[in-house]
């Protein structure tokens, strides 16, 4: 749960925040799992 904070921070300095964070969570998840 800790590394997932962690990397959503990643991709969102990586996008600029661009990239909407509720698409970046479940990415993540999806990654992760």
């Amino acid at each position: 749960q800790k590394q997932m904070g962690q990397v959503i921070k990643e991709v969102m300095a990586k996008t600029a925040g661009n990239a909407d964070g509720k698409m970046i969570s479940e990415l993540v998840k999806s990654k992760l799992s």
